[in-house]
């Protein structure tokens, strides 16, 4: 459930540039590389939304931190560090030197949502051109804020993980809002004991999120605000479940588990998909794949996306449970005139929007590394 753990993981993965490119269905489009005012990217994850418009964090060649969005033409500062914020992204306990969550998300209506620490010592979540609008901040009760937000790519709405204090006790909590009052999702004061740093959100405001019940199952859980609805728990088939489960708009829910050993077989994990009641097996890994990365994503088309890891050692993005028919990009693609040499696996927890378009972030062998966006092509130009 900590992300500072998460961030240390790193994997390997190539892909592609030109029109030759690693999968004949998409083409790629550099939003952003650590060239000209950029002086660095990290491995924070970028978000995109269904206007195509992918948001980042990113050092200034001031050495200064900025928010920035772009599309493919020039890059938009949404803030910076010249007025009223010290520093974006919040950092863990064990990291106190670089920024490990509060990394940007893209709602629909383009607004670039954030997390940041302002000169006046107030942390939160802020939205807008030079942070005007607060999602949620420490004058309202909160004392911290884990993970990252997450913004429906469609519509308004920002869900977040909070600290908060409920009768004089420190409680997670899960909350949503767009600038005006919050609505509580879910907390830590009754029925859950731990809850995900990453919760999700459709267009219509329904929240899919990881938690960890009082009496020690666990499960993934959907809500809006009034009674939750439990979509899969551990009195199930499954062992356990990863944060940051994917809804779409039509509130199908993509989410990663490890199943039950039984006498015949060891434990497994896969993906899995919840629609309409009933959950299939979208990929395990009895299959082509060993991994699924983090955070996978789901689009109102049906259409998901995960970075996995082939049984041949393959790493890459993919569309599918074909290794090959559904790679977008892999090892040994070009990318930008160069290869890929890194591929953050955090960077891609928001990068599937309901046009099938996928963001990235890459590290190339000519040391450069870039903010990328994979655009399905037409069905003639493939």
């Amino acid at each position: 459930m900590k992300r500072w753990l998460l961030a240390l993981v790193m994997v390997l993965a190539t892909m592609s540039w030109s029109a030759a490119a690693a999968h004949p269905k998409y083409s790629f489009t550099r939003i952003a590389d650590d060239t000209g005012p950029i002086g660095e990217i990290g491995v924070a994850p970028v978000a995109i939304n269904d206007a195509g418009q992918v948001a980042f964090v990113a050092n200034l060649n001031t050495d200064k931190p900025a928010v920035l969005v772009g599309s493919g033409g020039p890059l938009t500062t949404v803030a910076d560090t010249a007025s009223i914020f010290r520093s974006f992204g919040f950092a863990d306990f064990s990291n106190r030197q670089r920024p490990t969550h509060g990394f940007p998300a893209i709602s629909g209506l383009g607004q670039v949502i954030f997390g940041a620490l302002r000169t006046d010592s107030v942390s939160g979540i802020f939205a807008g051109a030079g942070g005007a609008i607060s999602i949620a901040d420490t004058t309202t009760g909160i004392l911290a804020f884990d993970g990252d937000p997450y913004s429906s790519g469609s519509g308004s709405l920002t869900a977040v993980e909070a600290n908060v204090l409920i009768a004089n006790r420190l409680r997670q909590a899960i909350l949503v809002g767009n600038g005006g009052s919050l609505i509580s999702i879910a907390d830590t004061s009754q029925t859950f004991a731990v809850l995900d740093a990453d919760p999700r959100i459709n267009r219509d405001g329904q929240v899919a999120f990881h938690g960890i019940l009082q009496d020690g199952r666990e499960g993934i859980f959907i809500g809006n605000g009034g009674a939750l609805t439990t979509i899969a728990d551990t009195s199930g088939p499954y062992a356990s479940f990863s944060d940051a489960p994917a809804i779409s708009d039509n509130g199908q829910v993509l989410f990663q588990a490890t199943l039950k050993a039984t006498s015949d077989t060891p434990e497994v994990s896969g993906l899995f998909l919840s629609s309409a009641g009933h959950i299939k097996t979208v990929a395990d890994a009895t299959g082509h794949f060993v991994s699924f990365g983090f955070a996978s994503a789901i689009n109102a088309q049906g259409q998901i996306a995960f970075l996995g890891t082939t049984r041949s050692g393959t790493v890459g993005i993919f569309t599918g449970t074909d290794s090959k028919l559904d790679r977008v990009l892999a090892i040994g693609d070009d990318l930008d005139g160069s290869t890929i040499v890194d591929l953050s696996v955090l960077s891609f927890s928001t990068g599937l929007n309901n046009s099938g378009q996928i963001a990235f972030i890459a590290e190339l062998a000519d040391g450069r590394t870039g903010v990328y966006r994979g655009d399905p092509k037409q069905r003639d130009d493939r």
